[in-house]
């Protein structure tokens, strides 16, 4: 009898369990540029996510990202490796900063070995920061209207490769922001629309997981 009982007992909390997370809000954590100050429409309903936009900032470049995270910086009373183990996802956008750098237009050829190094020396030290999921907005061309760089192009399409080594879903945007309707040619920010299909994209790729 008292075998039957602790059966149940198990069942019931194994069950219980489920439910509770079942029902938990997910967190998503967002780390990066500018591009992620903007409140996205789904994040609006927070019935569904908890989100966490204290690492973000105008200003940040590739290794901002990286010397942050080795030196385990802490915003609102928890580091960023706390928020990291703690997210089931983390939205990335970074590297708008680095690209358009004056550093980096002046020598797009001999920099864009040491941009995608950065890159590479990011993914890695995520990977050791999280096994959940990441998922990058891809790069694209704020400083002209209707075309892109073949330097841009490159590097959009050794992102494409890397983030596959890593097991980051990656968002490629490169063309879709060549449209005047998703990239006024005076912001750095997409229009309304172009906002709208990232989010789209982000949400396709939330729902696959």
């Amino acid at each position: 009898m008292k075998r039957i009982f602790f059966v149940i007992f198990v069942i019931f909390s194994v069950f219980s369990k489920y439910v509770l997370n079942f029902n938990e809000k997910k967190n998503i954590f967002f780390l990066g540029d500018y591009l992620l100050k903007k409140n996205f429409l789904f994040l609006e309903d927070d019935k569904e996510y908890n989100y966490n936009k204290n690492f973000i900032s105008e200003n940040y470049h590739i290794t901002d990202l990286i010397n942050m995270i080795n030196e385990n910086i802490e915003r609102e009373q928890t580091s960023i490796k706390q928020n990291l183990i703690k997210a089931n996802f983390v939205i990335l956008s970074i590297g708008m900063n680095d690209y358009t750098s004056v550093e980096y237009l002046s020598n797009k050829n001999e920099n864009l070995l040491s941009l995608q190094n950065d890159y590479v020396r990011l993914f890695e030290i995520l990977r050791k920061n999280t096994k959940e999921k990441i998922l990058m907005i891809g790069l694209y061309d704020n400083t002209s209207c209707n075309s892109f760089s073949k330097s841009l192009f490159e590097l959009n399409e050794f992102l494409k490769r890397e983030t596959k080594i890593y097991s980051i879903d990656y968002i490629d945007i490169l063309k879709e922001m060549k449209d005047i309707n998703n990239l006024k040619c005076d912001s750095v920010y997409p229009t309304l629309y172009g906002y709208s299909l990232i989010e789209n994209k982000i949400i396709a790729i939330l729902n696959s997981w």
